[in-house]
């Protein structure tokens, strides 16, 4: 039942599909050099917090909509040649199924899902594989990404901000980041910043 209703989700979504990854990906980087950060609510000023500290609310929904806004480009230039990001969605034979929910390539004319949604179930999207090159190495990395916490895991409603690395790798070390109380571009740092973010949001179904 539950890949029934990922896949007939999926199938409605333009510009999204669920595939198999398209190439063999390299080894996972030791080091992750993505963070994942959430604020409970989009209040300007609302605190973005490591996804591990930050407190989980009450939530009666079995499934939730997420939608990612767009990578927000450090200097108007991303540090990244492309970027892939891919929900894992558990099944219950114990596999999972990935799901290109956002992709981006640089280029002559780039190429980048500006907007994406897909319906994820709580107990069934808990983790985020990243693949992606940077402009300064042209080395393809894959990371996983943890969506839930280790000690509540079931994916919870709020904003998100999946913090990637610098344009020489080094990953950012999160300090008073708070909510600008925009949807699409919700981060505000203190002193400007040097790194690309892609906003996401986690909510209830209408």
């Amino acid at each position: 039942m539950q890949r029934r209703q990922f896949l007939g989700s999926a199938g409605a979504l333009a510009g999204i599909a669920a595939v198999p990854l398209a190439h063999a990906l390299s080894a996972s980087t030791p080091d992750p050099r993505f963070v994942l950060l959430r604020a409970q609510h989009a209040s300007r000023g609302a605190a973005f917090l490591p996804l591990s500290r930050s407190p989980c609310g009450h939530c009666a929904s079995s499934a939730l909509q997420v939608s990612i806004d767009g990578l927000q480009a450090a200097g108007g230039r991303s540090a990244f040649d492309d970027l892939a990001i891919h929900a894992m969605f558990d099944l219950p034979d114990g596999s999972s199924v990935p799901f290109v929910a956002w992709r981006y390539a640089a280029g002559t004319v780039p190429s980048r899902t500006d907007h994406a949604r897909f319906i994820a179930g709580r107990e069934t999207v808990r983790r985020l594989e990243i693949e992606y090159r940077l402009a300064a190495d042209g080395v393809r990395h894959r990371e996983h990404c943890p969506f839930a916490r280790f000690d509540a895991p079931l994916l919870a409603p709020g904003h998100y901000v999946l913090l990637g690395p610098r344009a020489d790798g080094s990953p950012v070390q999160p300090r008073g980041f708070v909510h600008s109380g925009e949807v699409s571009a919700p981060l505000s740092v203190p002193g400007g910043r040097d790194f690309d973010y892609l906003a996401i949001r986690v909510e209830p179904l209408a």
